[in-house]
Order: C-alpha cells, then structure tokens, then sequence
C-alpha cells in the first residue's frame, strides 16, 4: 500500500469516527422521562421512584385551593358531546378530542378548541361538525391521492 493511500485511509476512517461520535453526541439522552413544563404536575411516579415517595411529595405539587388551573381528563370509553358537557359539570371545557367514524376509512383523533362565549353545548356541537367536516376533507384527499381504499 502506497504512502498516500495509507493516509487517504487514515482520513476517511477519522471521518467516519467523527461523524459517529458526533451522532451519538447530538442525540438527546433517554435516561428519563421529560422535565415537567412548569405550573404542571405529571400524573404518577417517574421510573425508578417509590410510589410513596412520589405520594409523599405531591401534595407540594398540587395548586392551591380555589386556583382555577387546567386539567386534561381522558375517558375510557366514548362519550357523546352533550355526555362530555355533563362530565364538566363545574368545569369548563376548552378542547375536545373527537374520532370521527367513516366507512372503510381509519380516521384520525380530531382536536378542536371550542369557542369562547358560546354556551357549552353549542361549542361542542360546533366542534363535532368541525372535526366532522376536516376528516371526511382528509378522506377525500387520500381517496383523490390513490390512498383511500
């Protein structure tokens, strides 16, 4: 082997351990779940923590009475719009999820903020009709794209 390819080696496999290191360098690190943004309280203990530890110090985390914060709410199973109204009872609602149901068609979840200054059941009547609208849209869309079957 010749002295310049020799060297020309050298080069590229210095390249190459470069480009690795950096990859494995620039990509986040996955020792734990993500820092809680601020004002929110994450639902369970972190992996690795004691339950009662995590029971222990969430009374600290929690608002303090009467501090109007808010709160998502997750059913397990579906509900109708005027069933989600009633679940807020107190509450006010200000986004809901909606899947809209189409033939032959796997429909995505659809999020839809609800209207200020609109009574309850009309801004989640509004946003039904909304998210009812934007998927049989996307529906089409796949269809006229060859996607659609």
């Amino acid at each position: 082997m010749t002295t310049r390819r020799r060297i020309l080696l050298y080069v590229t496999c210095l390249a190459v351990l470069l480009g690795v290191a950096w990859y494995a360098g620039s990509r986040p690190s996955s020792s734990g779940p993500p820092p809680s943004a601020t004002g929110s309280v994450r639902l369970g203990p972190d992996p690795g923590t004691a339950v009662a530890d995590y029971l222990a110090t969430l009374p600290g985390d929690l608002p303090a009475p009467g501090v109007t914060v808010p709160a998502l709410v997750q059913l397990d199973a579906e509900v109708t719009g005027p069933q989600a109204v009633a679940l807020a009872a107190d509450g006010t609602l200000a986004e809901v999820v909606w899947r809209v149901p189409l033939p032959r068609v796997q429909t995505a979840l659809r999020f839809e903020p609800l209207d200020d200054g609109v009574p309850p059941a009309t801004a989640v009547d509004t946003a039904r009709q909304r998210a009812a609208l934007a998927a049989h849209a996307d529906a089409e869309h796949g269809i006229a794209l060859g996607g659609g079957d």
